[in-house]
């Protein structure tokens, strides 16, 4: 076979089961995403591929996987965790919206403009793309493209490539709950370490210093510290940004010099009574979910209530003292 001629029709399940091989063959997400990447090139015999992730929420795809018959450059895979707003590729629209998949040709006179100088600059002929659905969602995009020639897929490799598209919606999917797995074993372990400094130290000062950190590293946080001195000011569970125009201007100020576009404040609380504050904060806007929600909620109530017990161990020696 000539590097100009298609995939070859005779071992269709062979190139399914070499995905298939793929999909388990790695117990880290990331690399059995690049392992599905690759299968998929060679069972399509295509120049590139791209796994991208489709976030609801942000309105755009996210760079999971990319394969390239050439190899891969260090440049292919600092572009892994790209970010690709959706109001900026208006042609995949079709594909998350209608579920289409959608094959696009370089000598198409209708192709659009901005396609038409995205396959200038990046030597395509032919893309095929194709929605990646679990159940009845849409969880991303499955993309290859061809540089070698202006290709038309024919109807068996169209078949074959929604085939691999369920193979690469899986990898996806398994990808979060991988993801989604560790970062719950990371808020467990940190809340177990804070734990363990609550019971290991008399030093308030350390406890206080360990649980911020851990706090930040988990949450993604540019800084995190404790404030015992602002406990009637916290009520509650606040989120701050910095460009909401109902922001304090001192708030903001102090914000805008020290970089800051986000801080989310959590009152130490305990039976009710709030002992200080913890504060986070971030140079971009986080997107924290439920879990990592919960997660700072419960460091700060562990601080709460090693509070209420420092103040009651005082209050009880004092009184011997008194005696």
């Amino acid at each position: 076979m000539t590097p100009d001629q298609p995939a070859r029709r005779d071992d269709p399940f062979r190139l399914l089961l070499n995905v298939g091989a793929a999909l388990v063959s790695s117990p880290v997400a990331g690399e059995a995403l690049q392992g599905v990447a690759r299968a998929i090139g060679e069972a399509m015999n295509v120049a590139t591929v791209d796994i991208q992730a489709y976030d609801r929420e942000g309105d755009c795809l996210i760079e999971e996987a990319c394969w390239d018959r050439e190899g891969i450059s260090d440049e292919d895979r600092t572009y892994l965790g790209t970010i690709i707003p959706l109001a900026e590729r208006p042609s995949f629209r079709p594909i998350i919206a209608g579920r289409q998949m959608v094959e696009m040709h370089i000598d198409d006179p209708a192709l659009p403009r901005d396609e038409r100088e995205s396959f200038a600059r990046w030597g395509y002929k032919t893309t095929l793309d194709a929605p990646l659905i679990i159940g009845n969602e849409v969880i991303g995009v499955l993309g290859v493209t061809e540089t070698r020639f202006v290709r038309h897929f024919m109807t068996m490799e169209r078949d074959r490539f929604e085939q691999l598209a369920g193979m690469a919606a899986a990898a996806i999917r398994n990808a979060r709950v991988f993801r989604r797995e560790r970062e719950q074993s990371r808020r467990l372990e940190a809340l177990l370490d804070i734990g363990r400094a609550l019971a290991a130290s008399d030093d308030p000062d350390e406890v206080f210093a360990v649980a911020p950190r851990l706090s930040a590293e988990v949450l993604g946080a540019a800084s995190a510290d404790v404030d015992l001195s602002a406990g009637e000011s916290a009520d509650g569970l606040v989120s701050i940004d910095v460009t909401d125009p109902e922001v304090d201007d001192g708030v903001r100020a102090e914000m805008t010099a020290r970089g800051e576009n986000t801080r989310l404040i959590v009152p130490l609380e305990s039976d009710g009574e709030t002992h200080g504050r913890l504060t986070l904060s971030w140079s971009e806007k986080p997107t924290l979910d439920d879990g990592e929600l919960d997660f700072v909620v419960a460091v700060a109530r562990q601080l709460g209530a090693a509070l209420d017990e420092q103040r009651l161990a005082a209050a009880l020696d004092a009184r011997r003292d008194q005696e």
